[in-house]
């Protein structure tokens, strides 16, 4: 029996919006989520506000070499706390890292 995946594309670009007013959550996990490419960068964009993220997991995603270039720009952040990236099992190509 195949597994259905709902279509987060909607909600994740909200989720970056909620995440980056809050500092209190430190670890973020979307391992196994297959997200499209531009709902996935806007993400990255939204979630800028964010610094007290510790754990990132987004193994799994098809994180791509676009999307990747987003997520850079928010982990250039000097005020990130972040200690732990998985990036692990994505399409994230030579070029892109």
């Amino acid at each position: 029996m195949d597994s259905i995946q709902p279509d987060l594309s909607n909600s994740i670009e909200i989720l970056g919006e909620a995440l980056s007013e809050n500092t209190k959550i430190e670890v973020l996990i979307m391992r196994e989520n297959k997200l499209k490419w531009f709902p996935y960068s806007s993400f990255w964009d939204n979630i800028k506000g964010n610094c007290s993220l510790q754990k990132i997991n987004v193994s799994k995603t098809d994180l791509s070499d676009r999307v990747l270039e987003k997520m850079c720009q928010y982990l250039l952040n000097p005020e990130l706390k972040l200690v732990d990236l998985d990036l692990s099992r994505n399409q994230i190509t030579d070029v892109g890292l």
